[in-house]
């Protein structure tokens, strides 16, 4: 057994040697995949994997190149203007490059040009970097552990007097920690965070460090940040030292509940006091009602936040009273719309985009010359049932009608098998010129998935068994392969059936070409009789009102 990746699971049986293969899905980001095995006296082994496959590390040979604009208007239109190039050099090691434009005019620099790349040293651990000589370089180090621990280092070092350097930093440096641990049935989390910022005069730290677990149904955390600051002479000042502490927990009615508090160690009080409580009413409508109160001040915010979800976007209003006569209200919308460049598919979404999402459109059509093309003028098929499974999913195949199938908002590089159920089309001889589609998804891209759907055909025979009286044979297997093509091409297709006890068997719903029908030798050994002849062949034609092809009949004798 497989699990992990996108919540994917898939099985399968070693064979006589032992050996064993599963399909994995190649999941981008970070992750935990797990091989369970069985052997034969029923024990469990598993072995776990820590995948981190940054979104930044495209496959080899690949080129991506990608360009954006807009205009941010507060505090002055700025123009922004950005390109983006990327190439995957072999499995592990993708180079790339990037031009940022900006209109601040003639008297400054308005170009800066990065190099990027990144490189994948180990299955659990990533090295990036980013060098610009006029604005910032960055490199980074993201280390996931087999015991699900994780560290995360970086550093920067700014150019000063640009645009991406605002308070003249010089060099900065971030490092993270988590540690899970088991104790009995509970598990914590221990975090350790901290951030160096390099002046010219002083320098800036901040630590922060923070345990979490379960308990039954509520999660409690606590935390305490320090942040001081040195100059270069030795001298120390603290600014803040914060402790946090959080409840959350679900109460009666699908309510979700968090309390949480702040408290100065340098000031000895309690900063702040919140309290948020949530309820989703419907897949559509949700709310939460909130509650911020600062004691020194003596002031508190109260506020309430309703979310609609409509088919195209989500809308979000908000309310909120501080503390007397003043009131605060806002109200806005997101949503998303992703296309297809070389048709005309639009997918509209109620959340807003994600890099790296994909999906695809299910277009089945009627192919009139059997050359499994859409051309023009070929009619489209608006009703019917579409399954659609996955590899990583490996769950029942999902059935949706034809009229309205478009899956969006998945991961990208996933194989998808889609297959039209051909019981559900109104015409008896439709049948899907090929058996199942495998679509690949690619990130940002919503792909047409065209489906051909041919005028069929049956095949029908009977078997006799000969002996001093003539009789019909019953179970007994028969099994249709295709043939190749006169072009060579051969769109597999099998498929096995048994006599009724009348003797006869019907294939139906056969695609047009070229078929062999053969007897199980297996089977007629174990029965010791054979079978005259072994196979027979039969052409399966494209006529508008379906072929039939009878009278493929067969004799067995005692051996």
């Amino acid at each position: 057994e497989y699990s992990g990746g996108v919540s994917g699971t898939s099985s399968t049986q070693t064979d006589a040697l032992g050996r064993y293969q599963v399909n994995i899905p190649f999941v981008y980001g970070s992750g935990e995949v797990a091989i369970r095995s069985f052997d034969s006296w029923g024990q469990e082994h598993e072995r776990r994997y820590r995948v981190n496959v940054p979104r930044t590390l495209i496959p080899p040979g690949e080129f991506e190149y990608s360009i954006s604009a807009g205009t941010t208007r507060s505090p002055q239109n700025l123009f922004n203007l950005t390109h983006a190039m990327n190439w995957g050099v072999i499995s592990r090691f993708t180079l790339g490059a990037k031009i940022d434009y900006f209109n601040l005019g003639a008297s400054q620099r308005n170009l800066f040009a990065a190099l990027t790349a990144t490189t994948r040293l180990t299955e659990g651990l990533v090295f990036a970097y980013s060098i610009s000589p006029t604005a910032f370089s960055e490199a980074s180090i993201h280390w996931l552990f087999p015991g699900n621990a994780e560290m995360l280092a970086s550093g920067k070092h700014f150019t000063a007097g640009t645009l991406f350097n605002p308070t003249r930093r010089l060099n900065e440096l971030r490092a993270s920690v988590m540690l899970p641990i088991t104790i009995g049935q509970t598990r914590w989390i221990f975090d350790m965070q901290s951030n160096q910022v390099y002046f010219s005069e002083v320098r800036q730290w901040q630590f922060q460090t923070g345990v979490s677990t379960l308990f039954s149904n509520f999660t409690p955390r606590l935390s305490t940040r320090i942040f001081w600051s040195d100059d270069y002479n030795g001298n120390r000042t603290t600014q803040s030292h914060i402790s946090d502490a959080s409840v959350s927990t679900f109460l009666p009615s699908r309510i979700g509940f968090r309390i949480q508090a702040t408290y100065s160690h340098l000031n000895h009080r309690t900063e702040t006091i919140g309290a948020y409580a949530s309820r989703r009413f419907s897949n559509d409508l949700s709310a939460t009602i909130s509650y911020f109160r600062v004691p020194a001040a003596e002031s508190y915010v109260v506020g309430l936040r309703v979310e609609y979800f409509l088919p195209f976007s989500r809308v979000q209003a908000g309310a909120s009273n501080y503390g007397g006569t003043e009131y605060q209200y806002s109200l806005s919308s997101s949503g998303s719309v992703s296309f297809d460049p070389s048709g005309q598919d639009f997918v509209f979404g109620n959340q807003t985009s994600i890099d790296g999402l994909a999906g695809f459109v299910v277009n089945p059509f009627l192919d009139a010359n059997g050359n499994g093309v859409m051309d023009k003028g070929e009619e489209a098929i608006q009703k019917g049932k579409v399954f659609y499974s996955n590899v990583s999913r490996a769950g029942a195949p999902i059935a949706l009608p034809i009229n309205r199938l478009s899956i969006n908002r998945i991961l990208g590089y996933e194989e998808y098998d889609v297959y039209l159920d051909p019981q559900s089309l109104d015409n008896p001889v439709w049948v899907p010129l090929h058996s199942s589609v495998r679509v690949l998804t690619e990130p940002n891209s919503i792909k047409s998935v065209n489906i051909a759907v041919v005028s069929g055909g049956s095949i029908r025979g009977k078997i006799i068994f000969v002996s001093e009286v003539l009789k019909p044979a019953e179970g007994i297997t028969l099994n249709l392969v295709r043939l190749s093509d006169a072009d060579g091409t051969n769109n597999k297709l099998e498929r096995t059936t048994a006599t009724f006890s009348t003797g006869e068997y019907e294939f139906s719903g056969i695609p047009p070409g070229r078929y062999q029908v053969a007897l199980d030798a297996r089977q007629l050994s174990n029965l010791a009789v054979a079978g005259v002849p072994m196979s027979r062949q039969a052409t399966v034609a494209s006529l508008p009102d379906g072929d039939l092809v009878s009278d493929l009949d067969f004799e067995l004798t005692v051996k």
